[in-house]
Formats: C-alpha cells, sequence, structure tokens
C-alpha cells in the first residue's frame, strides 16, 4: 500500500462527517452518500465517487458528499479533482474544517508546502482536534520537520 493511500485511509477514519446543521436532507441523498462512505471504507474508490455524485446529483449542495468525493479522488491520486471537491464544499460551507485538512492533505502529498501549511491552518483553527490528525497523517511527514508545521500543530 502506498504512503498516498495511506494517507487517505488515515483521514478516512474521520472522513467527512454531516454536519449537525443539515436539514431537510433528502432520503435518497443521504442513502448514495452513505454507500459511498461504506464503499470507501471498503477501498472501492471508483464506485464511492460514484455514489458521492449520485447525493450530489440529488443534493448539489450536499457539502458533505463533496467533500468525500474528494477524499476519494484524492485516493486514486486524482489530486487536481480532489482539490476542485474540497473547493466545492468548502465554497457551500466555509467552515467545514475537514474540507480544508483534505485539501491540506493532497498538497503536502503534491509537494506544495505553502498551500499544505495554509490550509492545515484553517483546517486547525476551525477544529483544534485536526491537530492529532495532522501530527499522525503520514501525507505530512515530508513537513515534519517544518518549524510552521510544529508551530501550526503544537
Amino acid at each position: 500500500m502506498t504512503r498516498i493511500v495511506l494517507a487517505f485511509l488515515v483521514f478516512a477514519a474521520l472522513s467527512c462527517p454531516v454536519s449537525a446543521q443539515e436539514t431537510e436532507m433528502p432520503a435518497e441523498a443521504e442513502k448514495w452518500y452513505n454507500n459511498g462512505v461504506e464503499l470507501f471504507k471498503l477501498g472501492y474508490f471508483g464506485e464511492a465517487i460514484e455514489a458521492f455524485n449520485k447525493a450530489i446529483e440529488i443534493k448539489p449542495d450536499y457539502a458533505e458528499a463533496w467533500c468525500n468525493k474528494g477524499v476519494a479522488l484524492g485516493g486514486l491520486e486524482r489530486y487536481e479533482e480532489a482539490i476542485e471537491a474540497y473547493n466545492k464544499a468548502i465554497e457551500i460551507n466555509p467552515d467545514f474544517a475537514e474540507a480544508w485538512f483534505g485539501k491540506a492533505i493532497i498538497y503536502s502529498i503534491k509537494g506544495n508546502r505553502e498551500e499544505a501549511l495554509k490550509n492545515l491552518s484553517k483546517a486547525i483553527k476551525l477544529d483544534p482536534k485536526l491537530k492529532q490528525l495532522a501530527k499522525e497523517n503520514p501525507a505530512f511527514n515530508p513537513l515534519r520537520d517544518d518549524e510552521e508545521f510544529k508551530k501550526i500543530v503544537e
């Protein structure tokens, strides 16, 4: 298993949780979303993306489906598409910490230190519990010795 896929599996343990603010969720969208989460956990990233797309078709402003689509796309190393999915989730919900965190993972894997740190910082400001996940996620290994990374996760 590559370091990249491992990084996304570690992130998947967190997944992109359904917001407590969510109201009037169409049952069919929720069903497709839940199917996508389960398919991802089983390692069926392509099928998970299809399920998230079905949820998004039904409910285009389903931020959690966009976020998890980003996680699955990242697992397939389709990084630009993953960033687009995370950006859509953030456009819908600017305070969506897990989407910011997912973008940080992608940028770290791609070697874009500045964007990785900027997105990680935003994610942790929104949800300080993500500090521990950042410390453990292998996607951030290239940044471990970086002084700014250390400040963000301390």
